[in-house]
């Protein structure tokens, strides 16, 4: 797709959408979107920091049972 043709699809997005109007057609209004944009935001930094944790917590176990080998090792 060449920027011409993504030009002429925002055009014709930018017609239809003046031809509606203000608003959404689904009766969010603006304090409901920004309610949902914020949900939104909060689940992907939740998201973001589980998956840290887990990391974290999978290299610590790793870091465990290889400690835990070279003691045994040593002490027999």
């Amino acid at each position: 797709m060449t920027d011409q043709d993504k030009n002429e699809i925002a055009a014709i997005f930018t017609d239809i959408l003046a031809s509606y109007e203000h608003g959404c057609p689904n009766g969010i209004d603006a304090k409901t979107a920004d309610t949902l944009r914020s949900l939104a935001e909060a689940f992907q930094t939740g998201r973001r920091t589980a998956l840290k944790a887990f990391v974290t917590l999978v290299i610590g176990a790793v870091c465990a049972a290889i400690l835990a080998g070279v003691k045994e090792a040593f002490n027999r």
